[in-house]
């Protein structure tokens, strides 16, 4: 409230105030029931952890500190000697994995989590001791995905491909850029740095290819939506297509199986858009006479 208020604080279900406006940002409470806050200290931001009744259980002294993961370690970032460093801690606030990494990510749920150790360092990734569990040999590397998955690039071809929780190939270094894979298991690749994405499965083959620049991917339910001759083509995971329409109709709702939904069917929705054309042409004339 208050047109140079930024403050944040919590809320009830009535929307009434259970710890009032104070901080600088807020995230969600996490499952150990902390939430990460951010306030000002000596004019500076730090990230500390509060309980549900805002009592600080971690006082704000970190640069950054991430969110907890299931395996109750929070990822946070100090400064020493004036220079960057990453490490964990637990709900205490102690030091479980100490802060001496150039960079590293949260925990994935096969409690690893991808580190570097110096700045030109090779990558790899920890155990929750703080244990190499693959060793640093990936010239990048990303978080491993719900499939048991991590895209990496290799230091010797400098491709990107996929390993797993041992750190051995999956899927070969192949491209010029690999993606994580989403929860519907499927990763977005280049296989040369012009070209348009691909879209792979767990095994590596390619179940769609994009070769138009509108082109794009609905992640939430794992549909494609390409176009074809300038029609629309909706395309399922198996590609399959569900839908076809052109663009002389209005907007209409589909299921995941492609049924229209609202209007029932495309030619329901052609009326539809051609009455909501007539409509607007008596507004638009009503309105050109109107003398208000």
């Amino acid at each position: 409230e208050g047109e140079d208020s930024h403050d944040w604080g919590y809320i009830n279900r009535q929307g009434e105030w259970v710890i009032p406006p104070q901080f600088e940002t807020t995230s969600n409470f996490t499952a150990n029931g902390l939430a990460r806050v951010e306030v000002k200290v000596d004019g500076k931001r730090k990230t500390g952890y509060i309980n549900r009744q805002g009592q600080w259980v971690i006082p704000p002294q970190f640069e950054y500190g991430g969110l907890f993961t299931d395996n109750g370690l929070a990822l946070v970032i100090v400064s020493i000697n004036g220079t960057t460093k990453y490490g964990y801690i637990d709900r205490k606030g102690e030091w479980v994995i100490p802060a001496k990494f150039y960079s590293t990510d949260d925990f994935s749920a096969n409690e690893l989590a991808v580190a570097q150790l110096e700045k030109d360092g090779k990558k790899g990734y920890l155990d929750t001791w703080g244990e190499w569990a693959i060793p640093p040999k990936f010239s990048d590397a990303h978080t491993f995905s719900a499939n048991g998955l991590a895209a990496a690039r290799s230091e010797g071809n400098g491709k990107w491909g996929y390993i797993d929780s041992k750190g051995e190939w999956v899927i070969k270094p192949q491209f010029y850029y690999a993606y994580s894979f989403d929860k519907n298991g499927i990763a977005k690749v280049q296989r040369n740095k012009d070209d348009y994405p691909a879209f792979i499965n767990s095994k590596g083959k390619v179940i769609m290819q994009f070769k138009d620049k509108r082109d794009n991917y609905e992640q939430s339910n794992g549909l494609f939506y390409t176009y074809r001759d300038d029609d629309l083509v909706i395309v399922n995971m198996q590609g399959k297509k569900i839908v076809e329409k052109n663009h002389d109709c209005g907007t209409a709702y589909i299921n995941h199986y492609g049924t229209y939904l609202l209007p029932r069917n495309r030619e329901e929705a052609c009326r539809e858009f051609k009455k909501n054309l007539h409509e607007l042409d008596d507004i638009v004339t009503e309105l050109t006479n109107s003398t208000t």
